[in-house]
């Protein structure tokens, strides 16, 4: 009860936060106070058992000591847990849900049981791992990720980088997004590992030193299927849904890290609250950015600087705001919503889509036509899928494209035969570029699985 009391004071700002710290005190001077009494009567009591007066002074004393090493022995995760002094701040029912046995360390840790493992080792066997880097540019020697940044090998042991969250120090574990953790091995201990497997987790963002509060719970809300079909989940999407439950939970972790803390998006009037770029916002935070955009606290073109967010979970919260403005005040968004697009991979893209499919049709016609042409050009193909994509979902034929596949026709037509087709005289088909894109089958996702100038822009994974 009194940590409840405690925990709504500390919602209430500095006034709050002073309230609850002196109830904290009081609380504590209390239960001191409980606790010499108890040793006294404890002492007393045995005195009298005793007969023998002169004992009273050595029985309190000796009493009084036993009851505070009891006291403050009492572990938060025990079944007396309440009466920990811990209490006065954690839930002890929440102690207890975190005390499990970390899995053992393998070469697929903990996901073995929810993947199917034979297809994940054909993945990353056939994958290029190289060493990690920050981005400040240090190299960190024992994590290596694959090409596409979406599986992290350490120690010979492979994990989705979406599905971890957090990594203890003390304890020399891994935490999942599902509730579980990884025991790494004893080399891991070692101070220049465990400060590159810090810096790891820093580099991506707001991580977890601890496991959040009903982590396990808040997994299967955002996944709402049964964990052996989890290799057929968008793992960025999911992941994006788990960090937004925690972001919601007011008894969560990010509640408890920033004690008393209310998001503001604006300080001292015209100073952006860089948490945004930091972490997952709730949606109740994502209205209130809205609304100081709206009331030209600061223009929507503060939060559009792409390279500034921690990881692609962050640049959902731009994405989320623009969707809450609506047209037309979120018209400056355009160019930052395409660029969303180009990765059908993360978690972003859907979103960004749906945000587009709001616009004028005339803008967006115009901007796909120059988004399409730079990515052919470039011979980007997950850039031309995305924006493939979305025309195909506001039924647009790309006229760029539909000009590529007449010159392909009239190639064709022309060729004749296999030497006059490889013939400079037809520069255009020959400049006009073929892509071939395979996603990686361990994610499951509908993403774009191949295309060619008069092709299929996407297709359903099966």
């Amino acid at each position: 009860m009194i940590r409840k009391v405690i925990e709504y004071f500390k919602e209430g700002g500095p006034v709050g936060n002073i309230l609850a710290g002196l109830i904290y005190i009081c609380a504590w001077g209390v239960r001191w106070v409980i606790t010499m009494l108890l040793g006294m009567a404890a002492g007393l009591g045995l005195t009298l058992w005793s007969q023998n007066s002169s004992l009273i002074g050595l029985a309190c004393t000796v009493g009084i000591g036993i009851s505070f090493v009891i006291s403050f022995s009492i572990r938060l995760d025990g079944p007396l847990g309440f009466l920990s002094v811990d209490a006065l701040l954690h839930d002890p029912k929440e102690a207890r849900r975190k005390v499990k046995k970390p899995d053992k360390f393998s070469d697929l840790p903990h996901f073995e049981k929810m993947l199917k493992k034979d297809q994940v080792m054909n993945i990353v066997n056939s994958s290029q791992f190289s060493p990690y880097k920050t981005k400040d540019g240090k190299e960190l020697k024992h994590i290596t990720v694959s090409e596409d940044d979406k599986w992290i090998c350490m120690f010979g042991g492979y994990m989705p980088v979406d599905l971890i969250c957090g990594y203890n120090r003390k304890k020399n574990v891994i935490y999942t997004i599902d509730g579980g953790m990884i025991g790494l091995p004893l080399r891991a201990k070692y101070f220049g590992v465990k400060n590159e497997i810090d810096a790891f987790f820093k580099d991506r963002g707001v991580y977890y030193t601890d496991m959040p509060r009903k982590a396990d719970e808040k997994f299967d809300k955002a996944f709402q299927r049964p964990d052996d079909v989890l290799d057929k989940a968008d793992f960025s999407r999911l992941r994006y849904l788990w960090e937004k439950a925690n972001a919601s939970d007011k008894d969560g972790y990010l509640r408890n890290k920033q004690s008393g803390y209310r998001y503001i998006p604006i300080f001292n009037k015209t100073e952006i609250n860089r948490t945004i770029f930091e972490r997952v916002l709730s949606d109740v935070e994502v209205a209130k950015t809205a609304d100081a955009i709206r009331k030209k606290k600061a223009p929507l073109s503060s939060f559009l600087h792409f390279t500034q967010y921690k990881n692609e979970f962050c640049v959902c919260n731009a994405v989320e705001v623009m969707n809450t403005l609506r047209y037309p005040a979120n018209a400056d968004g355009m160019s930052f919503l395409f660029k969303c697009i180009r990765d059908v991979d993360e978690a972003y893209f859907g979103p960004a889509v749906d945000v587009l499919k709001t616009f004028p049709k005339g803008n967006l016609h115009k901007k796909i036509e120059e988004e399409v042409k730079k990515a052919f050009e470039s011979g980007d193909v997950v850039h031309a899928a995305g924006v493939m994509y979305l025309a195909k979902e506001i039924d647009y034929e790309i006229e760029y494209v539909e000009e590529m596949k007449k010159v392909q026709a009239e190639a064709a037509e022309n060729a004749g035969n296999a030497e006059a087709a490889e013939s400079t005289d037809q520069p255009e088909a020959n400049a006009i570029p073929k892509f071939d894109y395979d996603e990686y089958d361990a994610y499951g996702t509908e993403e774009v699985q191949g295309f060619e100038a008069g092709g299929v822009a996407y297709q359903k994974k099966v």
